[in-house]
């Protein structure tokens, strides 16, 4: 089920500048907010028809681009740490602003990475990562993030892509998220899905051309968004 939503740029501190999609009901207060950390050197804007599936009365959503894309985050920087570091501040700023009654993180590929490192010390209402991406650089190896247990204790919800591919490798992917998550976390592989299967239909192909995929990114994508909308909404 798609619920029709209103899209506005937002300016926030520490983004590049951020996505903001809500109901359009404008006399409705949002009770949860979901700030949502894309993949690396992925745009929000990619995210549009996960997004509108996602978004409901009571569910709004912000996505901010943390860096600008190009050479620099190609090169290391800013680095997953400094990263959340920026998210941090936007995610205190967020929520002193709205003042919503949940905030929820969430984030997709190296973005999962990031929303996990930020729900360390923001202690969110709950956390989402879609087939999160652990390490630093274009072929990380090395576990940073999940190299231990989480320190939080948020609902989480962990989602995998079965065809990760070499954009989620092993060594560094949603099984370890999986095993460093809070007591009581689900985790949900999807095995028919590409790493970049819930991007938009244009991004998606190049994903698909990137890291491997479905024959049916839209099935996926949609898979997904219900996936998270039932864990957010049964929260």
């Amino acid at each position: 089920m798609t619920t029709p939503s209103a899209e506005s740029v937002l300016d926030l501190p520490g983004a590049v500048r951020a996505l903001g999609l809500d109901s359009g009901r404008s006399d409705r207060p949002t009770p949860r907010l979901i700030v949502f950390f894309p993949g690396f050197m992925v745009s929000p804007w990619s995210y549009r028809s996960l997004f509108a599936s996602i978004v409901s009365d009571r569910t709004s959503i912000v996505a901010p681009q943390m860096y600008r894309r190009g050479i620099e985050p190609l090169s290391g920087h800013p680095s997953p740490s400094d990263e959340a570091a920026a998210g941090i501040r936007l995610v205190e700023h967020v929520v002193a602003t709205r003042r919503p009654d949940q905030i929820w993180l969430a984030g997709h590929s190296r973005g999962g990475q990031v929303a996990w490192r930020v729900a360390q010390h923001v202690d969110p209402d709950g956390l989402v990562v879609v087939d999160p991406v652990d390490g630093a650089g274009r072929h990380p190896t090395t576990l940073g993030a999940a190299a231990e247990a989480a320190r939080f204790t948020a609902r989480t919800l962990v989602v995998g892509a079965g065809l990760g591919g070499r954009c989620a490798p092993a060594a560094v992917n949603h099984e370890h998220f999986a095993t460093a998550a809070p007591s009581g976390s689900s985790h949900v592989v999807v095995d028919s899905m590409g790493h970049g299967d819930v991007l938009d239909d244009r991004p998606a192909r190049l994903a698909r051309m990137l890291c491997g995929g479905s024959t049916d990114p839209r099935h996926e994508r949609g898979t997904v968004a219900e996936l998270v909308r039932r864990f957010v909404e049964s929260g």
